[in-house]
């Protein structure tokens, strides 16, 4: 095999034939731009991937709230609407609810303490409804003004808030029920 004497040329001779000489490797230039380019293309995908994450926990994070505010919500409400305004009584400036419903004997309690939503009933059987509690406040509506006295009212306002941190952001999610209270 005969190269030419031009060392710039991509041609070597083998025998008569002229032949083309490909190069076998990469230069260093290349093989610094080529991980460059693999690195940035893989910081980028990690980038996409954890915001990506992060927004995937944060609605988890919401959905979680709110199936906590729905489902306690729902379970005080089912039980209130049985009550009378005259059996429902309201303390620790709204915080705690008290209330007797037609087939029980002794009345059941609702309070909001350290977070979490406490239902007793009967007295000193105490279970936890809710975690992540933020507010929980009951009062009796007298047309547009709202307080603890319920003897007259028949609208009986609760208000539930929920909060947690998920991966450095705030998360929560507030709920208003208004229940009407038996007549009779």
């Amino acid at each position: 095999m005969k190269f030419s004497a031009q060392r710039k040329t991509n041609y070597c001779y083998i025998g008569k034939r002229r032949s083309y000489v490909f190069p076998k490797g990469f230069t260093l230039i290349e093989v610094l731009i080529g991980t460059f380019v693999a690195i940035f293309m893989a910081i980028g995908i990690l980038y996409v991937l954890n915001v990506g994450d992060k927004i995937w926990n944060w609605d988890m994070g919401l959905v979680d709230l709110q199936q906590i505010a729905r489902g306690t919500m729902h379970g005080i409400v089912s039980e209130i609407r049985q009550s009378k305004p005259q059996d429902i009584t309201i303390t620790d400036s709204g915080t705690t609810v008290a209330f007797a419903i037609p087939d029980s004997t002794a009345p059941i309690r609702y309070t909001l303490s350290s977070g979490e939503i406490i239902r007793e009933h009967p007295q000193g059987t105490e279970r936890i409804l809710a975690n992540d509690i933020s507010q929980l406040q009951f009062c009796c509506l007298h047309g547009a003004t709202c307080d603890a006295a319920c003897s007259a009212a028949h609208v009986l306002e609760i208000r539930l808030a929920v909060a947690k941190n998920v991966i450095g952001k705030n998360l929560s999610f507030s709920l208003v029920e208004r229940v009407r209270l038996r007549n009779d």
